[in-house]
């Protein structure tokens, strides 16, 4: 699942790379940066965590949940990177 976290990590960093680049993007763009740095934080302490075994399920439920933010994730990149060329 690590590998999964670090492709995230990269995406949110690639997106907020991007978007502070543009002077010109909207300050809900700018708002979106911070928001993602806070979910990158939260994602750490995730990761991080040592549990109990009875602990795990619970646990992996949420990590399969911050999984399906990749997708979308991807997607706003693709729509920045594009927004990055035109300007």
């Amino acid at each position: 699942m690590t590998g999964d976290f670090v492709a995230i990590w990269k995406l949110i960093y690639k997106i907020g790379t991007a978007v502070r680049k543009n002077s010109k993007a909207a300050p809900s763009y700018q708002q979106l940066v911070v928001e993602l740095e806070s979910f990158n934080r939260s994602l750490e302490a995730l990761q991080s965590l040592k549990l109990a075994e009875y602990e795990l399920k619970r646990v992996d439920a949420v990590r399969g949940l911050v999984l399906t933010c990749q997708r979308p994730l991807e997607e706003l990149l693709t729509k920045t990177e594009a927004f990055e060329m035109i300007w």
